[in-house]
């Protein structure tokens, strides 16, 4: 969409005129909910294109040692926090770490039908073009935050997270939501996106942009990261067709072009 030379749409007035016509602006809200509800209402093509990926989730039965397999599709990945787990590399490890279960919270096997202990593992059987994540910083009731720091690099690999070979496996770091506040009602959001075209990095501060260095980011331990942007390093953004997004019978007001 930046290299294209074709009319644009205020994102202004598409959020407050189709999606949040009727929601109370004045409360702090949360950004990564917002974001799910604009998916609400785009093209799922476009969305399953870009964003999707699917998780595997791998149980093993400790009685009949049989495995079962489930596949779950996200389009936001979810990591906890936690204080001593302070990269995103470490938060992945332990996403892909074997979790085992006891007969405090055994599990019914779909193989012998006996609630029992196992194990269970998670991994990506796909992988989307941007891969969302979302560090979770908030608790259930939205009304604690976790100031833990984290560091994370412009560069993520995610090869030996995968149950199976991908095409891509390769991110480039594009953009990052801060949130700056105690809580989930309470604070202030800050945006540092990568232009495509030159490879300069900006940051949105309400009405103020403003060019930025992203070292100033990386190199320092800091608590308010809440959502990463990763980008395929194949970069297939491009649609080969222009596709609209508001859905089927409602007004077109985003287009997508290669």
């Amino acid at each position: 969409m930046q290299k294209s030379k074709l009319p644009y749409i205020s994102p202004v007035m598409f959020v407050f005129e189709e999606l949040y016509s009727t929601h109370n602006f004045i409360e702090q809200q949360d950004a990564s909910e917002y974001l799910l509800r604009l998916f609400q209402h785009l093209d799922v093509s476009v969305i399953k294109k870009i964003f999707e990926f699917n998780i595997r989730r791998t149980m093993t039965c400790k009685l009949c040692e049989k495995t079962s397999l489930a596949i779950e599709s996200h389009n936001i990945l979810p990591l906890p926090l936690n204080k001593t787990l302070g990269n995103l590399t470490n938060l992945f490890d332990k996403f892909y770490q074997i979790e085992h279960f006891t007969e405090e919270n055994a599990y019914r096997c779909q193989h012998c039908q006996k609630i029992q202990a196992g194990k269970i593992q998670l991994s990506f059987e796909t992988l989307p073009t941007v891969l969302i994540i979302l560090l979770k910083r908030f608790r259930a009731d939205g009304k604690n935050k976790l100031n833990y720091s984290i560091q994370y690099n412009e560069i993520l690999d995610l090869k030996k997270y995968c149950s199976i070979p991908q095409d891509i496996s390769s991110y480039q770091l594009y953009g990052i939501i801060c949130h700056v506040g105690t809580s989930s009602n309470v604070g202030h959001y800050i945006a540092y996106y990568k232009d495509q075209l030159n490879d300069t990095w900006f940051k949105a501060n309400d009405h103020q942009i403003t060019k930025y260095d992203i070292k100033d980011i990386l190199n320092k331990r800091r608590n308010n990261e809440y959502m990463l942007f990763y980008v395929s390093s194949l970069n297939k953004l491009n649609i080969s067709k222009k596709k609209h997004i508001a859905g089927k019978g409602k007004k077109q007001l985003i287009f997508f072009y290669s």
